[in-house]
């Protein structure tokens, strides 16, 4: 009985002995994959030069006199063919969906002034103090639209958006840690995965769960007072630093943009859009105001014209559609504005 209770507890041991040594592999290996996850080298940067010589090839084969660049904003708010019917200029319209001064600065010196035929004027648009944050929207997805107008060497972009202080945290951890890295992909697949369940379980079809939320959020169902509010209540948000013009220009891609240009001769006319904010009075913050009023006096040292819509009454809240974005009646509205503006100095180039 003693003997059999004894082999009983010896095989009890072995088998607790096996367990340990298994979990110790296992937080073995999790560890090394851990480490080999987090100290994995940064992503090399994707370039595409097929897509860039596409992009010349459009501007050579237009031959336009005025290229419009800018985001959505640009893509919503201005219709290009009725403004080049407008002004009398062949005009080109380059609007990339969330990009900003990274991107600006990259498409000019890479496209632009790189294909055979040179426009007269590069109208650039922009909101509030944007011009002047060289790392905002340049991780994530953004990288991937920036990497695919870099070339292979791109040391001022690698030192303003991705070695920036103002993001350093952020910055290490992109440099560190491959899955923080990856974090916009992992999203948009844990959100498309969600979505494919949800249609399994209703047996709905493919699609059916992403038309549903575009047709919810569509432009009809917004609450134009509620996105207002909203977007007010966003400005308090903003860190006041980012609104220091004269600290942050050296600092930004606004001084290359400005060199490169006018180094082959290229005229910059800056454009200021409305914002749904502007449609109530007094709505910017006095460091935004003061920060718009730098940046007017270092353009004009330069040389160089700014067209502000911002206290332009003509546009209301019903010329709104989501956020920002200008809606048809908008559109329709704001293009003959921008060539109303622009008329002085297409006729008066060196004004």
């Amino acid at each position: 009985m003693n003997s059999q209770r004894k082999e009983e507890e010896s095989k009890d041991s072995t088998s607790k002995e096996l367990l340990r040594l298994l979990i110790t592999v296992l937080i073995g290996v999790l560890t090394i994959s851990c480490v080999s996850l987090a100290f994995a080298s940064p992503k090399i940067r994707e370039t595409n030069p097929r897509y860039i010589h596409d992009l010349q090839h459009t501007i050579e084969l237009k031959k336009p006199d005025v290229i419009l660049l800018g985001n959505s904003m640009l893509g919503e708010g201005i219709d290009p063919g009725e403004f080049e019917k407008l002004t009398g200029q062949r005009t080109l319209s380059f609007h990339q969906g969330g990009s900003e001064s990274a991107y600006w600065y990259l498409f000019l010196k890479n496209i632009i002034l790189t294909a055979k035929h040179r426009p007269k004027f590069l109208l650039l648009f922009f909101r509030d103090h944007f011009l002047t944050e060289p790392a905002f929207r340049v991780n994530g997805s953004y990288e991937d639209t920036i990497s695919s107008i870099a070339t292979d060497s791109e040391p001022l972009l690698d030192n303003l958006a991705y070695h920036n202080k103002s993001d350093l945290i952020g910055s290490m951890l992109m440099k560190l840690f491959n899955l923080y890295y990856k974090k916009e992909s992992i999203r948009s697949f844990l959100e498309n995965e969600t979505k494919t369940a949800i249609e399994r379980v209703l047996g709905a079809k493919v699609g059916r769960v992403q038309s549903a939320i575009d047709h919810t959020f569509q432009e009809s169902n917004l609450i134009p007072e509620l996105a207002t509010s909203q977007e007010l209540s966003s400005e308090k948000a903003v860190n006041k630093e980012s609104y220091h013009f004269n600290n942050a220009v050296n600092k930004s891609f606004l001084p290359p943009i400005i060199a490169e240009a006018k180094a082959k001769g290229l005229k910059i006319i800056f454009v200021r859009v409305k914002r749904r904010r502007d449609v109530v009075p007094d709505a910017q913050p006095k460091e935004l105001l003061q920060y718009i009023q730098d940046l007017k006096d270092y353009l004009h040292s330069q040389d160089l014209p700014i067209v502000d819509f911002t206290d332009d009454g003509r546009i209301r809240l019903e010329h709104f559609a989501d956020g920002d974005h200008l809606g048809k009646s908008g559109r329709e509205l704001f293009t003959p504005m921008l060539a109303e503006s622009m008329d002085s100095y297409f006729k008066s180039p060196e004004k």
